[in-house]
């Protein structure tokens, strides 16, 4: 198969393939045109690459959002690059698009992608602690006394009964 490779707007050095794959396009110190770089992958998935920009700074990139302004164009104001699919190592335009912060967070939601209630680490409670707390608000028990049973602070008893936090749990 072909690739298509296309200029990275402000890194006129390198080029990005369809593929997600990044080289140098010029001779540089210690390189050599052709040469393709490794991205390593973060610890969130996503994969980066440090490059030389045209002022000279060097910046770590994630290879997602150079594919994006490469084959769809620069992201507007206010938007982020979200994968459709939802794969980080996806990198291909088709499943790029720009979307706002927002739309970004809900799309990950809907797609079981963000970590909610004890998937995430700071999490103090379970879902059956959530209910049971639910529970006991309900038959009027004090938000201080549910607090010191859970180990947790008055103030997260008051948002799990406003809806602030655990609201997607039913």
């Amino acid at each position: 198969m072909n690739e298509t490779w296309m200029g990275i707007p402000g890194y006129r050095n390198y080029a990005v393939s369809e593929l997600g794959r990044i080289k140098r396009v010029t001779p540089g110190m210690n390189t050599f045109p052709d040469r393709l770089l490794k991205p390593p992958t973060l610890n969130s998935g996503y994969r980066i690459v440090f490059l030389r920009g045209d002022d000279n700074t060097v910046k770590g990139c994630l290879v997602h959002v150079l594919v994006a302004r490469a084959f769809i164009g620069i992201c507007p104001k206010g938007k982020e690059v979200n994968h459709k699919d939802g794969d980080k190592a996806n990198n291909r335009p088709g499943n790029l698009e720009y979307v706002t912060c927002k739309e970004n967070q809900e799309h990950a939601s809907r797609l079981g992608l963000k970590a909610r209630g004890n998937r995430q680490g700071s999490s103090k409670l379970t879902p059956p602690q959530v209910v049971e707390i639910r529970n006991k608000i309900a038959a009027g028990s004090s938000h201080i006394s549910i607090a010191d049973e859970y180990k947790v602070t008055p103030t997260l008893i008051s948002l799990i009964k406003h809806g602030h936090v655990w609201s997607w749990l039913k």
